[in-house]
């Protein structure tokens, strides 16, 4: 079977294009594997905010004035670190078995919700583990930004104590101008690092030590276009989420709620799965177009061929078929 797609290097349009075409051609495969995930996350984060009770706790510290207190707080910690491990191990999973769904059919070849989430259980130690050296860059990085940003801070601040209006005007500008300086230089980071960490373990089935230096091999050269890209699916999908929870939320809110006098608990619960649902759905167009820009920088950097991938008996047994 032939590869889907043309190797001729795409534009960005060419890329959402084809993202969109293949979501939609595929939507019930991609979000099946979305909802194998997101469901379970769901449920797993609702019982432990119901057992911590977050939300009697919200709803209390909301309507009062008061800070809240030390059991409070170490409730409140426990929830987000429980949250952030359930979101971490549902990431890893998600993006792994939707990546290999639409590699497959990038490829031209049958694909299956249980043949992906074979592939990303064998691959899922090596997966997370190349997140996790993802993250300790990442750290590393904003902790040295956050110490430029003060000593800037710091300069600008002992400016404006020692003059006048044009002393202020010269801090404050300065202190624009480092602060867009670090969130491009962020920007770029996040590129240069992790953009293709999940088609490169779960295609290219590297170690998670190798990651690093090939996900720099495949940007070198092409940050900028990379960071373009990725801005544009990442703002654009969070956009369209954005506006959709946005408009379904004030529904409830301002309709169906007051209507039906529901407890704000039940509030809570409600909003949370329609945002669920919407970023599920969302999820796997933005692995399809990251995806399919794995594939593209392949086809511009090392003259790829999409067909001699899809006969090799490498990927054919690393893909669970």
């Amino acid at each position: 079977m032939r590869a889907a797609t043309n190797l001729a290097p795409m534009s960005l349009s060419d890329v959402l294009d084809a993202a969109f075409d293949l979501y939609k051609s595929h939507f019930v495969l991609f979000a099946g594997i979305a909802a194998v995930v997101a469901v379970p996350a769901y449920l797993i984060d609702r019982l432990v905010s119901h057992w911590l009770g977050i939300y009697r706790l919200m709803e209390r510290i909301s309507s009062s004035n008061q800070p809240p207190d030390a059991a409070a707080v170490g409730a409140m910690m426990l929830y987000f670190l429980m949250a952030a491990t359930v979101m971490s191990i549902s990431f890893v999973l998600q993006s792994g078995a939707l990546t290999s769904a639409i590699a497959q059919r990038v490829l031209g070849r049958p694909a299956s919700l249980s043949s992906a989430y074979r592939s990303v259980r064998r691959a899922f130690w090596r997966l997370l583990g190349a997140w996790s050296l993802v993250g300790v860059v990442w750290c590393a990085f904003a902790g040295a930004a956050s110490i430029g940003a003060g000593i800037i801070i710091g300069v600008a601040v002992a400016a404006t104590a020692a003059g006048g209006t044009t002393a202020v005007a010269t801090a404050v500008f300065a202190g624009v101008m480092a602060g867009l300086a670090i969130a491009v230089a962020m920007a770029l980071v996040a590129v240069m690092t992790s953009v293709f960490v999940t088609q490169i373990v779960m295609i290219e089935q590297r170690p998670a030590t190798e990651t690093l230096n090939r996900q720099w091999a495949l940007a070198k050269g092409q940050v900028w276009r990379l960071a373009v890209a990725c801005m544009t699916v990442s703002l654009g999908s969070a956009l369209l989420v954005g506006t959709t929870y946005a408009s379904m939320d004030a529904l409830l809110e301002y309709a169906v709620f007051p209507a039906l006098h529901v407890p704000y608990e039940v509030q809570i619960t409600a909003s949370s799965i329609v945002s669920t649902l919407i970023g599920m759905l969302a999820q796997p167009f933005i692995c399809t177009a990251f995806t399919l820009l794995y594939f593209d920088q392949r086809v511009r950097r090392e003259g790829f061929d999409l067909d001699v991938l899809s006969q090799s008996s490498h990927w054919h047994g690393s893909a669970g078929c």
